[in-house]
C-alpha cells in the first residue's frame, strides 16, 4: 500500500510542477493582456480614432483579459486541489507505514483527563507515538467528539449497541475506496498538522433572531425598498424630487440593523467556505446509505448560496447596495426561509454525516489493512479468546502475532517472563484490540470472541513531586479505583496489571500482591497480570504463560512468542553484565 500510495505521489507532484510552471506562463500572458487594455485606450486617444471603431477594439482587449482571467483561475483552482491531494496522500503514506509520530498535532483532551482515565496513558492511546494519531481521520469537530466518547468508552454498551455500530462500519468498508475519497474530500483546505477540525454547527441552527426585534421592518422594508430605489434612481436620472430624503432614511435604516446582519452573515460564514466540500460529502455518504433525495440535497446547497450575501466583506459596495436597496433585509428573509425549509432535512444529513466522520478511523482501517477481520461480540460469551493477535503500533515492524487462549470470566492469567520479553506489550495489544472491538472496528487478529465489556489498567503508573505523591501510592490509588468500579458495574471488566506493586519491599509486595489475585479470582473479571514473582504461579487456579528469551554465544534474543507455564530463566544479570553496571 505504501508503494502504491508513493507512486501516486510522486504523480500528482509532478503534475504540480507542470501546472505551476503553466500558471506562470498565464501570469505573464495575464499581465501583458492587462496592459494591452490601456495601451489601447491611449493609442485610440492619440490616434482621435472614432469611437464607432475604438470602443469595440478596447471591449475586444477587455474580453480577452476576461477569458484569459477564467483559464487562470481554473489553472489555479485545479492547483489547489492537486496540492491538497498530495497533503492528503503523504499522510496516508505516514499512516501506512505506522509513523504515528509524524502524524501527531496535539493533544485532543486534556492533561488530567488523560492522566485520570482508567486506560487511555496505560495503552498509549495518546502519546505521540500512539494509537490515537495514527487512527484519527476524522475531519469536523463533532466527528473527532464521538469518536473520542467511543474510544474512551464513555458510554457503557451492550454486545446489540456495539454490533449495531459493528454493522454501520461493514457497510461503509465493503464499497470499494469509500474512505479515501471521503477523506480526500474531507481534508481539502484544511491545514491538518494544525490540529483544527472544521465544524458543521452553522448548518444546524435553528433560528435567525434578526428580525424579532425588527417586526415592523420586516413587514414595511418589502414596500419600502423598491420605492426608494425607484425615488433615488429617478432623482439621479430624471432629476426628480425626494431621492437625497430616500438615501438619508436608508442610511438611517442601515445604520440601526448593519452589526447584526453582519453577524447573521458571519454566524454562516463557515458553512460557505465549506459548503462545496460538505455537499461533496453528503453525496458521498448517500451513495451508500441510499437515506435521501439527491435533488433535495443539491436545491438545498442551492438555495443557501443564492441566500448568503458575500457584499458585506467589501465595505463600500456593502453600503451603497443597502442605501439603495436595503440590501441586507432581502438577503436575511431569503436565509430565513432557507433555514426553516430545510432546517429538518439539515439536522438528519448532519447528524449521520457526523456519526460516518466519527466511525471513519475504523471504517479506514478495515480498508487499509486487509489483513484485518472483525470480531463477534455476544454478552452471552463468558470467556474471551482470539487468534494471532498483533499490536497495530508494530504491524509493519514484522511484529510477531500471539494466541490468547480461552480466558473464562474470573479466571486470572498470570504471565511471567524475562525483561523485554514481550510480557507488557501482550497485554497492550489484547487491551488495544479489545478497545477496537467495543468501537465497532476491526482487530488485527483472527476469530476473536468476547462479550461487551469495560476495560481498567494499571501498568503506566508514576509519582509526582508537586503533589507528593510516590509510585507506590500512585498504584495503590488505582488499584482502589478498579475495585471500586469492580463493585459499582454489572458489567463485565478486563484488567490488566504490570507488575503489581513494584514500589514497595519484596515482602509486602507479594503478600499484597497474592491478595489481590485471589480477591480477583471468581469475580465478573477477566484479569492479566505480568510479574517477575515467580512465588505468585503457586496460587491455585491460575493460568500460566510466559515470555522468554535465548542467549547464545553472549547475545540475547527473543521470538516474541507466548508459552504454556512459567518462565525458567532471567537475564537481568546478563544485560546488567553486558551493560558494565556489574562484574
Amino acid at each position: 500500500m505504501t508503494v502504491k500510495l508513493q507512486t501516486r505521489a510522486d504523480r500528482i507532484q509532478q503534475f504540480i510542477g507542470r501546472k505551476e510552471r503553466r500558471l506562470s506562463k498565464l501570469s505573464l500572458v495575464r499581465l501583458i493582456s492587462f496592459s494591452s487594455i490601456f495601451v489601447s485606450i491611449i493609442l485610440l486617444y492619440l490616434s482621435q480614432l472614432s469611437y464607432i471603431y475604438s470602443v469595440p477594439i478596447v471591449s475586444l482587449f477587455i474580453i480577452i483579459f476576461g477569458f484569459i482571467i477564467q483559464i487562470y483561475n481554473r489553472n489555479e483552482s485545479s492547483l489547489i486541489q492537486f496540492k491538497d491531494c498530495y497533503k492528503f496522500l503523504k499522510r496516508e503514506i505516514l499512516r501506512s507505514s505506522n509513523n504515528a509520530k509524524e502524524l501527531f498535532r496535539s493533544f485532543p483532551i486534556a492533561e488530567d483527563q488523560r492522566f485520570s482515565h482508567s486506560f487511555s496513558e496505560d495503552l498509549n492511546l495518546f502519546d505521540k507515538d500512539g494509537i490515537f494519531p495514527l487512527i484519527d481521520t476524522t475531519c469536523t469537530e463533532k466527528g473527532e467528539e464521538l469518536f473520542l466518547e467511543n474510544l474512551l468508552r464513555k458510554k457503557t454498551e451492550s454486545s446489540s449497541e456495539i454490533n449495531s455500530r459493528q454493522t454501520f462500519t461493514k457497510l461503509f468498508t465493503n464499497q470499494k475506496y469509500f474512505s479515501y475519497k471521503f477523506l480526500r474530500i474531507g481534508s481539502e483546505n484544511w491545514e491538518f498538522f494544525l490540529g483544527k477540525k472544521w465544524s458543521t454547527s452553522a448548518w444546524k441552527t435553528k433560528d435567525i433572531p434578526f428580525f424579532e426585534k425588527r417586526k415592523i421592518l420586516k413587514k414595511i422594508f418589502p414596500i419600502l425598498s423598491p420605492i426608494s430605489f425607484i425615488i433615488i434612481l429617478g432623482s439621479w436620472i430624471f432629476s426628480l424630487p425626494f431621492g437625497g430624503s430616500f438615501l438619508i432614511l436608508n442610511l438611517i435604516l442601515y445604520l440601526t440593523y448593519r452589526s447584526d446582519s453582519i453577524k447573521v452573515f458571519k454566524s454562516f460564514e463557515s458553512a460557505r467556505d465549506r459548503s462545496k466540500q460538505t455537499e461533496k460529502l453528503l453525496h458521498r455518504t448517500n451513495s451508500v446509505l441510499k437515506l435521501w433525495n439527491k435533488k433535495e440535497i443539491i436545491n438545498t446547497f442551492k438555495s443557501f448560496h443564492s441566500s448568503y450575501s458575500e457584499l458585506w466583506h467589501s465595505p463600500v459596495p456593502h453600503l451603497f447596495a443597502n442605501i439603495l436597496y436595503l440590501h441586507d433585509l432581502w438577503k436575511i428573509r431569503k436565509l430565513e426561509k432557507w433555514n426553516t425549509k430545510s432546517y429538518h432535512s439539515r439536522i438528519e444529513w448532519f447528524q449521520k454525516l457526523e456519526v460516518v466522520d466519527s466511525q471513519m478511523p475504523f471504517i479506514h482501517l478495515m480498508f487499509t489493512n486487509q489483513g484485518w477481520s472483525f470480531p463477534l461480540i455476544d454478552d452471552s460469551f463468558q470467556s474471551m479468546e482470539a487468534e494471532e493477535l498483533s499490536h497495530p503500533l508494530l504491524q509493519s515492524h514484522n511484529s510477531v502475532a500471539n494466541p490468547m487462549q480461552s480466558l473464562a470470566k474470573g479466571e486470572v492469567l498470570l504471565i511471567t517472563g524475562s525483561n523485554m520479553a514481550g510480557k507488557t506489550t501482550f497485554m497492550r495489544t489484547v487491551g488495544i484490540n479489545v478497545i477496537f472491538a467495543l468501537c465497532g472496528g476491526p482487530i488485527l487478529g483472527k476469530n476473536f470472541k468476547l462479550p461487551s465489556m469495560m476495560i481498567t489498567c494499571s501498568l503506566r503508573n508514576q509519582d509526582s513531586l508537586t503533589e507528593g505523591i510516590s509510585l507506590f501510592y500512585a498504584e495503590a490509588k488505582r488499584l482502589g479505583d478498579i475495585f471500586k468500579t469492580l463493585e459499582k458495574n454489572n458489567q463485565p471488566i478486563l484488567i490488566l496489571l504490570d507488575e503489581i506493586l513494584k514500589g514497595t519491599n519484596t515482602k509486602e509486595r507479594y503478600l499484597a500482591s497474592e491478595a489481590i489475585l485471589k480477591n480477583l479470582q471468581g469475580k465478573n473479571t477477566f484479569t492479566m497480570c505480568t510479574t517477575h514473582d515467580l512465588e505468585l504461579a503457586k496460587i491455585p487456579n491460575l493460568q500460566l504463560k510466559h515470555f522468554t528469551e535465548t542467549i547464545t554465544n553472549n547475545e540475547m534474543s527473543f521470538d516474541f512468542k507466548i508459552r504454556d507455564g512459567v518462565v525458567s530463566t532471567t537475564n537481568a544479570l546478563f544485560i546488567l553484565k553486558r551493560e558494565g553496571v556489574i562484574l
